[in-house]
């Protein structure tokens, strides 16, 4: 059985050091990671499911972002998408299908928000160098729509996808 569940301060303890492994060839994102954890509207949740006798874990973090107009600095067109800011599964529960429920949560968490109106879209961002992410998301239909403005820490090309 799967539980999806909003984080709390104490899983930050598995949080940080999960980021630190899944995130360190993309820069150092300790830091940025309990900050954004920290922010207000930011959402954690985190994943619990026993795997062969091991509890596997994986962690989600969205926010819903003010999308900018293209080409116009600070002007905001009123379209708000649901940004997942990380996604990460422990390695030894990795190809077990935590990443596929986290997806699905993060979709099913859009839904509900739309109650009864259009979802917004779901984007992220994803190194350019990362073909094994970048797979991952493409078969759950995720698009590559532009290259980000921005640059990884480690100096990886940021490429945007969205649902």
């Amino acid at each position: 059985m799967t539980l999806v569940r909003e984080a709390d301060l104490t899983d930050l303890a598995f949080i940080l050091p999960l980021s630190r492994d899944a995130f360190s060839p993309y820069g150092h994102y300790d830091l940025s990671i309990a900050k954004w954890f920290l922010t207000p509207g930011t959402y954690t949740f985190v994943c619990e499911r026993e795997v062969n006798g091991k509890v596997c874990c994986g962690f989600i973090m969205f926010a819903l972002m003010s999308e900018m107009r293209r080409g116009v600095q600070d002007e905001q067109d009123g379209e708000t998408v649901l940004e997942i800011m990380a996604i990460a599964v422990s390695k030894e529960c990795r190809r077990q299908g935590i990443g596929t429920e986290l997806i699905r949560f993060a979709r099913q968490f859009n839904q509900n928000l739309a109650a009864g109106g259009k979802p917004m879209k779901i984007r992220l961002s994803v190194a350019e160098t990362n073909q094994a992410g970048r797979s991952f998301f493409e078969k759950r239909g995720f698009r590559v729509v532009a290259e980000a403005p921005w640059r990884y820490p480690a100096g990886q090309k940021a490429l945007r996808m969205e649902l």
